[in-house]
């Protein structure tokens, strides 16, 4: 009878010593970039603490609203506790905030989230404008402007022109 009391009594010690290494655990998703665009890479990387070798490591890509574009099912760990994967944001993806989530499959709430933001290049005249510079502030401009206001806009333009070339006259 005390034999079956001290079988009992280890088997709970073992399974509350195995609870607490797996609270112990925690996970850590990173990304290279936090801003991108359809047609970039974004490398993810996920930790764990403590370096755990041979964890089966699932990634989810959730969409702003709330759907999965891609999982990463089951990528074991390395030496070192980490998997490293690469996601391209596809074209047509909707722009905004998208979440990525890593966790340990089979343990549940051993997971961590990060965010990223994917953004459109502005569409002016049905061509898509490069994002850099001047030309995503005269896109962006542009494209917030009516007929109406742009014609506006060129008139006070040209008349600014002819004022500044009366003033350098008269001098």
């Amino acid at each position: 009878m005390r034999a079956a009391g001290y079988m009992v009594a280890s088997v709970a010690l073992a399974a509350l010593s195995a609870a607490l290494v797996v609270a112990a655990l925690t996970v850590h998703i990173s990304v290279d970039k936090t801003v991108v665009r359809p047609g970039e890479t974004v490398t993810i990387t996920v930790t764990t603490d403590p370096p755990t070798p041979n964890l089966l490591i699932t990634i989810e890509v959730i969409d702003p609203r709330g759907n999965a574009w891609q999982i990463f099912p089951d990528r074991p760990t390395d030496a070192e506790g980490k998997v490293v994967v690469y996601w391209t944001v596809p074209a047509g993806a909707p722009a905004g905030t998208w979440t990525l989530r890593a966790y340990v499959s089979g343990q549940p709430g051993v997971t961590d989230t990060t965010t990223i933001t994917v953004t459109t290049p502005p569409v002016v005249g049905g061509q898509v404008v490069g994002a850099s510079g001047i030309e995503l502030a005269a896109a962006s401009l542009l494209s917030s402007l009516t007929a109406s206001a742009l014609h506006l806009a060129l008139y006070v333009a040209a008349l600014a022109a002819l004022v500044a070339v009366w003033i350098a006259r008269r001098k």
